[in-house]
């Protein structure tokens, strides 16, 4: 079976790592740029990154035809400048083949508002890597209003090729999934500094050494499941002017630890957290713990009930 052959364009601090994390991929990578020094330099250090694999296949091209005809997928990689993308895109459409499919590394631009000078809207998608690219574990795959579901999975499977998570964008919003919660997350940050609350030390230190570990084993989400959602939706009303927890939310992630156990001797236990993401969470939270050996996990049920 043939390799999958891509080409990465642009040169900048995002294409090296997105040209390597694609030969992790197995695929035939080019990188190309409007400066052909540059398109080498980026060129050798996806090289350096990928550790130069023996059967590794990466060249360096300029931007012309000759660098995309043959291309299955085209990974857009330029400086986020509008204008430039838009220029940039419609310029080297007409050299794709019928089947390839072109997508944009942009982090703040819309994916629909990109494919308005397109003819072939529906093969173009978004790919969001996060930098350094060759060693984030996610990437964002991110639909227009017309990317069709075939280029959609033809991304995430190059993405999962990679050993990333591929992250599927549903709808086409200003920063996606990923730099919407890091603005969120550092807007907070910024304000408890400007209150006085904390200084940079701490807030920093609970997120690099509190959130980040317990995230890293279940995300916001599983980890208000691991609370119980019986409390969840109480906490929002006095930390900021969120809304309660949606029904929605409720109905998708449970009650908690279960709710069978419950009723048993009048006990608490639908309060508990639910074991599903356990395997995962604890082990993390032990392995950041100041005091080495200590464990971390909650009593189980039984325990808990014979107590």
């Amino acid at each position: 079976m043939p390799r999958e052959r891509v080409t990465v364009i642009g040169s900048g601090r995002m294409a090296p790592g997105i040209a390597a994390a694609c030969l992790d991929a197995g695929a035939e990578v080019t990188v190309a740029a409007r400066d052909t020094g540059k398109a080498e330099a980026a060129t050798k250090l996806a090289g350096e990154y990928h550790r130069a694999a023996p059967d590794a296949r990466i060249a360096s091209a300029a931007i012309e035809p000759h660098a995309f005809e043959a291309a299955d997928c085209v990974i857009e990689t330029i400086a986020e400048d509008l204008d430039s993308k838009l220029e940039l895109l419609g310029r080297i459409e007409p050299w794709l083949g019928p089947e390839a499919v072109l997508a944009t590394n942009t982090s703040s631009f819309s994916i629909t508002a990109l494919a308005e000078s397109l003819r072939r809207p529906h093969q173009f998608a978004g790919f969001h890597f996060l930098n350094p690219a060759h060693v984030t574990a996610v990437v964002e795959v991110i639909a227009g209003e017309r990317t069709e579901p075939d280029a959609l999975d033809e991304l995430a499977d190059l993405g999962r090729r990679m050993g990333k998570l591929p992250l599927i964008v549903r709808r086409d919003v200003p920063g996606f999934i990923w730099n919407r919660l890091q603005y969120a997350m550092l807007r907070e940050c910024l304000h408890l500094l400007e209150e006085g609350v904390a200084d940079i030390r701490s807030i920093d230190a609970a997120v690099s050494d509190g959130l980040a570990p317990r995230w890293l084993g279940a995300g916001p989400l599983a980890t208000a499941d691991l609370g119980g959602w019986p409390l969840s939706p109480r906490s929002p009303k006095s930390c900021s002017r969120s809304s309660p927890t949606p029904d929605r939310c409720r109905r998708r992630c449970g009650l908690g630890r279960t709710r069978a156990t419950a009723s048993m001797r009048g006990t608490n236990a639908a309060r508990r957290p639910s074991r599903s993401f356990e395997p995962r969470v604890w082990p993390t939270l032990e392995s950041r713990s100041p005091v080495a050996g200590r464990s971390c996990r909650p009593p189980t049920t039984r325990s808990t009930i014979d107590r």
